[in-house]
């Protein structure tokens, strides 16, 4: 075990360095400045003996333009560099699979135009430490051999695109006059959900040849939150009923469900002229109607499963099927509970006077899976407040006897339930009012519902 561990670090340090050399030599060298370089090393194979091979002459060649690249970038360009200042415009939130557009400020304080530049956005540290690094499962690791699960390039690979975010492509920069700032625009899609930090942006100016450019990274950091991919989902009527929740009141325009003034708004036709305020109609002449507050409302659960290590396609669905309900459910009469599991059980309650969508949104945009999740405590969490809950829906990754267990003990109390599992492959002993929904293939099983 200690060799194992041994070596796990030593690939986990290497594959740091890796990464930090590989950034660097990508934005130093461009795809012709790559390609030359592999002439150049060719050519210094096959040229070792220059009695019989003119492949020296290439390589003579090759490695004279090196020379004169590197020294227009770093005599010539560099120091036009740091006359650039520039202002980031980011919006608050993003969507995954949905385009983003923001802007950028640039201004340049030399006394000439300056052309041929480029913009590349800086992520923050997207490299993972050892403990995620050694515990997540990239998808599709079951179909790897021993060899590359061991080693661990793939899972590396995976979790730096994921701690990316989105990858925000080179943007080619137009002629920026002196002492005039000019705004373009820039966009990306991105493919996780999660804060997208940016820590700087990196100017990049080519040499003449092209083969590779003089950089230099300013400091402009900026974040993004990356909210979860929504679905439609078709209407429910879900069941149960309306519950009594003093603490949670409703503001309801004479509905007949509580006694206790909320305030007085203009009278629309249609009121009940029982529900007029005759002082303040006496006093302004003009009709007013009472609200009242609402005591008794729809109130459901969500319960989303991220318990053990769901890594992958089918937790992030699960997730986005929790983000389609809370859209879907957001109204002003009813509230809605979200309920899972990290180091301990979470309660996000959403309605009038609770959080709103908005902020439920972000919740589910951070949620990560909890490999030590005790799913009893998450049972006795919704069964405590079942006298105030019309129904649950539970989103689950797995239909196992521990799960199964809990949802037969939520059914034994009387819970109406809608019960829908996110999984590749069908369920031993599925029953009938579970509803599998199959990843990548989502608004499929939503419209079955």
């Amino acid at each position: 075990m200690k060799s194992e561990s041994r070596l796990s670090h030593f690939f986990y340090n290497n594959f740091r360095r890796y990464h930090r050399y590989r950034r660097w030599y990508f934005r130093r060298f461009t795809t012709i400045g790559q390609f030359a370089q592999g002439v150049l090393l060719f050519s210094a194979v096959l040229g070792i003996n220059t009695q019989q091979a003119v492949a020296y002459q290439i390589f003579g060649l090759t490695f004279a333009m090196f020379i004169v690249a590197l020294a227009r970038v770093t005599f010539l360009n560099r120091p036009a560099l740091p006359t650039l200042s520039i202002l980031r415009l980011l919006p608050r939130y993003a969507t995954v699979g949905e385009e983003v557009r923001y802007r950028l400020r640039l201004s340049q304080h030399s006394s000439a135009t300056l052309t041929g530049f480029s913009l590349i956005e800086s992520h923050h540290d997207p490299r993972p430490d050892f403990i995620q690094f050694s515990q997540a499962r990239e998808p599709g690791s079951e179909r790897l051999n021993r060899y590359d699960r061991f080693i661990g390039y793939y899972r590396w690979s995976w979790l730096i695109k994921k701690n990316e975010v989105s990858q925000i492509d080179e943007l080619q920069l137009p002629p920026l006059p002196p002492g005039k700032p000019i705004e373009v625009q820039h966009n990306f899609t991105p493919r996780f959900r999660g804060q997208l930090t940016l820590s700087g942006v990196t100017v990049a100016r080519l040499d003449p040849l092209g083969l590779c450019r003089a950089t230099r990274e300013l400091p402009l950091p900026g974040s993004i939150l990356v909210l979860p991919r929504t679905y439609q989902i078709p209407p429910l009527n879900l069941p149960g009923q309306l519950h009594h929740q003093p603490e949670h009141r409703v503001s309801a325009a004479a509905n007949g469900d509580g006694e206790e003034i909320a305030g007085l708004r203009d009278y629309r036709p249609g009121d009940s002229l029982r529900d007029i305020h005759w002082k303040s109609f006496a006093r302004t002449g003009m009709p007013v109607v009472k609200e009242y507050q609402a005591e008794y409302c729809e109130r459901h659960a969500l319960l989303l499963d991220n318990f053990g290590t769901p890594e992958g396609a089918a937790f992030e669905e699960a997730v986005s099927l929790a983000a389609s309900f809370v859209g879907n459910l957001y109204s002003g009469q009813c509230l809605l509970d979200l309920l899972f599991v990290e180091a301990q059980c979470h309660c996000f309650t959403m309605g009038p006077g609770e959080l709103q969508a908005e902020a439920l949104m972000r919740v589910l945009a951070l949620v990560k899976p909890c490999a030590d999740a005790a799913l009893p405590a998450l049972t006795s969490s919704i069964l405590s407040r079942r006298s105030e809950l019309s129904s649950c829906i539970c989103i689950l990754l797995d239909w196992d006897a521990e799960r199964q267990q809990m949802i037969s003990e939520l059914r034994a109390h009387g819970l109406p339930l809608l019960v829908l599992l996110v999984s590749q492959l069908p369920p031993n002993d599925c029953p009938q009012w579970l509803h599998r929904i199959i990843p990548g293939k989502v608004e499929e099983g939503l419209s079955q519902l």
